[in-house]
């Protein structure tokens, strides 16, 4: 169903396959190619991790220079797969997610960065890595399931139509986000980013026929978070 929609409507940039999350059709790429600007030539970008293809996808679409790191080459081979698949191209280098020693100081414009980086107990050190590798003025843009759905939670009802519990949020030991908004964004600002932008994207209104139930649902509950912050110039 996925797929016939997204023929009919989108056929440019269409899902890459069967089955593909609704969030990332619904929510999360509408949500990417509003906020990352329409002419990427000049930019490069550095995608910290594969759990997430979606971000240095769109950036590959839009003629950004792409580097993908993560320490499993299957996962790379994975995202190596999903650019083939559109005919994109991306530098793909085995690398720890909070060491990034391939990439030299000061030498990229736009770093994405997604769910991955909760392996880490200390997020100061991450993004502050992440600092180093970004030119002055260069981005960092953060991928997130939403706090609100990625910990304890429950859903009354068996169309979530019912009310929505949010459970031991403050709970630093769930699984699989341990993290409050907080936490994520205080490290940034300690390693010397300044916020920008912080993003929880609705469902895009021309997705609702992929699933009205989904479609319904998303616009109640928060699926995803971006945060995007900025190196100072």
């Amino acid at each position: 169903m996925v797929k016939e929609y997204w023929d009919g409507v989108d056929p440019e940039h269409g899902p890459l396959q069967e089955g593909e999350s609704e969030t990332i059709v619904m929510v999360e790429r509408p949500a990417l190619r509003h906020i990352l600007p329409q002419d990427m030539a000049e930019v490069t970008t550095l995608a910290v991790g594969c759990q997430d293809h979606e971000p240095a996808l769109e950036a590959a679409r839009r003629g950004s220079m792409v580097t993908v790191v993560d320490p499993s080459e299957e996962a790379l081979d994975g995202m190596f797969q999903s650019m083939a698949r559109e005919g994109l191209n991306a530098n793909l280098v085995v690398s720890s997610l909070w060491e990034l020693t391939p990439i030299p100081d000061d030498s990229v414009d736009l770093v994405t960065a997604e769910a991955s980086i909760d392996e880490f107990a200390d997020l100061d050190k991450v993004f502050a890595e992440f600092h180093r590798v970004l030119r002055p003025g260069g981005a960092l843009m953060v991928v997130l399931p939403h706090p609100l759905v990625s910990g304890g939670h429950a859903i009354m009802g068996g169309t979530g139509s019912g009310q929505w519990l949010v459970d031991d949020y403050f709970n630093t030991n769930k699984a699989p986000n341990p993290r409050t908004t907080e936490r994520y964004i205080n490290p940034m600002v300690r390693v010397g980013f300044v916020i920008e932008q912080l993003i929880e994207p609705q469902p895009d209104p021309m997705t609702k026929g992929i699933n009205n139930s989904s479609w319904n649902l998303f616009n109640r509950i928060p699926q995803m978070m971006i945060i995007a912050v900025r190196k100072p110039a």
